[in-house]
């Protein structure tokens, strides 16, 4: 989401100017191995590796909300913990 807003702002013009360019000026094409990542400005960390790994962290912690994950796994820790003692 934050890549296509970045995308947007950039095609109506509010946001122009280096600043918005996801790669390093004067990077060359043969310069860009592992797709690229070498060449990625301070905006393309944030918008292409930071914010991914963040949106994939918050759908994962959605998932096993809406699963109730932590409930179910709470009750197996205990279990597991009385059938131990016993």
């Amino acid at each position: 989401m934050a890549d296509l807003t970045r995308h947007v702002l950039q095609d109506s013009g509010i946001w122009s100017g280096p600043s918005s360019s996801m790669y390093k000026p004067n990077c060359g094409h043969s310069e860009r191995r592992l797709g690229g990542i070498t060449c990625l400005s301070l905006t393309g960390w944030l918008f292409t590796i930071v914010f991914t790994y963040i949106g994939f962290a918050c759908m994962i912690t959605g998932i096993f909300w809406g699963a109730d994950m932590h409930i179910k796994l709470r009750k197996a820790w205990r279990g597991l913990r009385r059938a131990r003692h016993h």
